[in-house]
């Protein structure tokens, strides 16, 4: 009876720290019916989904987490069972969102993609007028064509892609096919990496890891228990340096992508006077456009590092 009563009071603990404790940056205060729209008849065809909602949601509806669940069941329930459970319903929440980061960046490359095909698009038509008054020979035309084709190819494997982690968000949060899917932006946050306390956060990450408590319940062999902590050790320095390089990332492009700015810029004025030719301008505003987007992605490697790091705190080492 003890024991029955120590699995139960483990296993509501368990459950009260995946919903208070380890929730990552999550905002409070959001209304999930805010996420959904429907018709007439009352069906959902609509489903808006934002970072902050999808531990919540992934927990509730995802078939892998009904399948942990019942490996759970099939178990002896112990506390080592426990730790399994919350550690493999966490890295389905983790995945989905690493879809999340996948989709935006993916969005950004394919927004990349489409500015550069408008401009390989004007270079073939150049081409044409070129090869048509014998200045520019069949070779380069069919060079100049390829490169538009393989632009469509590359915008197409994007638009797949993506495709794909609709498909995997749709199965995780139990969505019809019929429903819309709307993907929220990256909420990017600033860090200020000089006031992260290493040490102490490595401290509470040991502490909460799933990996080294289990190896420290099945104490029967030391040098699993030591080697687990030097690998969470390992693993969560990994994650703050790349913390440390993302926000250096991103420092770099606040300080330098005002240059790009100011060069297209630049760029406009000589058009709108005819002291540049039309390529000349649709290439520094592809290279202006490619500077912003790149800004935009490091950001959202830079709230994905931040994300990583937060899970690595709370005792999740995630990739």
């Amino acid at each position: 009876m003890r024991n029955k009563r120590l699995k139960k009071t483990v296993s509501v603990l368990t459950v009260f720290l995946i919903l208070i404790v380890l929730v990552p940056v999550q905002v409070f205060g959001s209304d999930t019916s805010e996420m959904v729209t429907t018709d007439s008849e009352g069906s959902m065809n609509t489903y808006m989904i934002p970072f902050d909602k999808i531990q919540e949601e992934v927990l509730a509806k995802s078939p892998d987490t009904e399948d942990n669940q019942e490996v759970y069941n099939e178990s002896d329930n112990g506390i080592v069972a426990n730790y399994t459970l919350d550690k493999a319903n966490l890295n389905v929440v983790w995945e989905v969102q690493n879809d999340f980061f996948a989709y935006n960046d993916l969005q950004k490359q394919l927004n990349a993609s489409k500015a550069k095909k408008t401009l390989l698009e004007y270079e073939y038509k150049l081409m044409e007028v070129k090869a048509s008054y014998g200045v520019a020979t069949k070779e380069e035309l069919l060079v100049a064509e390829k490169n538009v084709t393989d632009q469509n190819n590359t915008i197409e494997s994007i638009e797949n892609q993506i495709d794909n982690i609709l498909e995997d968000f749709r199965y995780h949060l139990d969505l019809d096919k019929k429903v819309n899917i709307i993907i929220g932006s990256v909420p990017y946050q600033s860090v200020q990496f000089s006031k992260i306390d290493y040490n102490s956060d490595l401290f509470q990450g040991l502490s909460n890891s799933y990996d080294v408590s289990i190896a420290a319940w099945n104490d029967d062999n030391s040098s699993v228990y030591f080697d687990t902590v030097s690998s969470f050790k390992s693993s969560f320095k990994t994650a703050y340096n790349n913390l440390k390089s993302a926000v250096e990332k991103v420092d770099y492009d606040e300080r330098y992508f005002t240059n790009d700015q100011n060069a297209f810029k630049l760029a406009e004025i000589k058009y709108k006077y005819g002291t540049i030719t039309k390529l000349e301008y649709l290439t520094e505003e592809n290279n202006y456009l490619n500077a912003q987007i790149s800004n935009d992605r490091n950001k959202n490697e830079l709230y994905k590092a931040y994300v990583k790091y937060e899970w690595a705190k709370k005792g999740l080492i995630v990739n």
